[in-house]
C-alpha cells in the first residue's frame, strides 16, 4: 500500500507546473497549476520520425531523509517519436530525455540535478477502436552534497477497451 501511495505522489510530481525554481518563502507550499509549455520549440519531420524540444517547469517528491519535500525544477525536454501510420492504426515509440533539468528544495533550499527519461509505445487502432500503451519512466533527483538521492523506475500499461490501467512494476529506493 505504502508503494502505491508513493507511486501517486510521484506521478502527481511529475506533471508539469508554471512555478519558477526559487528559494523556499512562506508561501511555497502552494502548488500551481499544471501545464507545458510548447512555446519553443524545434520540429524536424523526416518520413515517420519527429523530433521536438519543450521548456518544462515541474514539481516532483523526494520522499528520502533527512526532509522529504517537493522539488521544483525547470530545464527542458527532449521527444523523439517515431512510428507508422495506415489509415485503420497508428504504431508509434516516444522517448522523453530531460535535459538540464535543475531544481531546488522547497522546505530545505538545496539544489537538485533531475535526469529524467520516458519510453512510451502506443498502438492504436481504429476498426475496432482499441488502445495499447505502455509506459517506462526513469527518474532521479540527485541532490547537492553526501545526502540520499531518489531513484524511480516505473511501468505501467494503459488498454482500451475497457479502460485499465495496469502497474507492471514500481522501484523506489533512497539511496547515495
Amino acid at each position: 500500500m505504502k508503494r502505491i501511495a508513493l507511486f501517486a505522489f510521484v506521478l502527481i510530481g511529475l506533471a508539469a507546473c508554471d512555478t519558477p525554481i526559487s528559494a523556499p518563502t512562506p508561501q511555497a507550499s502552494r502548488l500551481a497549476a499544471p501545464s507545458l509549455s510548447a512555446a519553443q520549440h524545434e520540429e524536424q519531420e523526416s518520413g515517420t520520425t519527429v523530433s521536438e524540444r519543450h521548456p518544462i517547469t515541474g514539481m516532483q517528491f523526494n520522499p528520502c531523509p533527512p526532509v522529504p519535500e517537493f522539488v521544483a525544477f525547470e530545464g527542458s525536454v527532449h521527444t523523439v517519436t517515431t512510428g507508422e501510420v495506415s489509415p485503420t492504426s497508428v504504431d508509434a515509440t516516444t522517448h522523453l530525455n530531460g535535459q538540464g533539468l535543475q531544481g531546488v528544495g522547497l522546505v530545505t533550499g538545496a539544489r537538485y540535478e533531475v535526469p529524467a527519461n520516458e519510453r512510451i509505445d502506443l498502438e492504436l487502432s481504429l476498426s475496432p477502436p482499441t488502445v495499447d500503451e505502455t509506459f517506462a519512466i526513469k527518474s532521479r533527483l540527485i541532490r547537492q552534497g553526501s545526502l540520499d538521492n531518489l531513484w524511480l523506475r516505473t511501468t505501467f500499461r494503459l488498454t482500451f477497451p475497457p479502460f485499465h490501467i495496469e502497474i507492471i512494476s514500481v522501484d523506489v529506493e533512497c539511496r547515495g
